[in-house]
C-alpha cells in the first residue's frame, strides 16, 4: 500500500502526516499489520480516521491507547463511519 508510511512516530496517509505518541504509533501500526490484508480502500481510510484521532488524543501509554483504540473502532462502526467527518473536522479546525 503506498499510500500509506510509517516512520519514526510519525503515520503517512494520503499524502497527510500526522504525528503521534510512541504509544498511539505501536498501536496502530500493530492495527495496521493485523488488517493490511483486507480491502485497501477501506484499510488506508480507517487507517486515515484512526491516525488523525489518536493525533488530537495523544494517549501517554500503551495501555490508554489501546483503550481509546476500541472506542474509535466501535464508533467508526456504530456511526456507519460518519464519525470520520467530525474528526476531520476537527482536526481541520485545529490546523488553522
Amino acid at each position: 500500500m503506498a499510500q500509506v508510511q510509517f516512520k519514526e512516530n510519525s503515520v503517512k496517509v494520503n499524502g497527510s502526516i500526522f504525528h503521534l505518541t510512541p504509544s498511539a504509533f505501536e498501536t496502530v501500526k500493530a492495527w495496521y499489520e493485523a488488517n493490511k490484508d483486507e480491502p485497501e480502500e477501506a484499510v488506508v481510510e480507517e487507517l486515515e480516521y484512526l491516525t488523525e484521532a489518536f493525533s488530537m488524543i495523544k494517549p501517554d501509554n500503551k495501555d490508554k491507547a489501546q483503550r481509546y483504540l476500541k472506542v474509535l473502532e466501535d464508533a467508526y462502526v456504530m456511526t456507519d463511519y460518519k464519525v470520520k467527518e467530525l474528526f476531520d473536522r476537527v482536526y481541520e479546525v485545529k490546523q488553522t
